[in-house]
């Protein structure tokens, strides 16, 4: 079976006080939306197989991991029809917003 390309871009932020959120909009490489992908976090270094958070994309491709703690994290998504696709060594901070875009094949 053909695997299809994705995008994931995913916006980390937090706000000074709380906790850490990952939020973020899976698509196709022609730019639509995907419903139902699975986002895991682990945290790193990851002590076990087990996600400490995890999400489902909305109908518009948007998804939301908030109450995560300050630190580094691997987010790992998941749609079946669709390669996996890791995106290693997130630095939540309280201090920064980061930006990042990655694939999926």
């Amino acid at each position: 079976m053909k695997k299809k390309i994705l995008f994931l871009l995913v916006f980390i932020f937090s706000v000074s006080g709380f906790c850490d959120t990952i939020t973020g909009i899976i698509k196709t490489i022609d730019n639509k939306p995907i419903a139902d992908a699975k986002i895991s976090v682990f945290a790193i270094p990851q002590t076990g197989d087990v996600p400490v958070k995890i999400s489902v994309s909305k109908k518009d491709g948007r998804f939301s991991i908030d109450g995560l703690e300050t630190g580094y994290y691997k987010v790992v998504v998941e749609k079946k029809g669709f390669c996996n696709n890791v995106l290693g060594r997130i630095r939540l901070t309280r201090q920064n917003m980061e930006l990042s875009t990655t694939k999926l094949f």
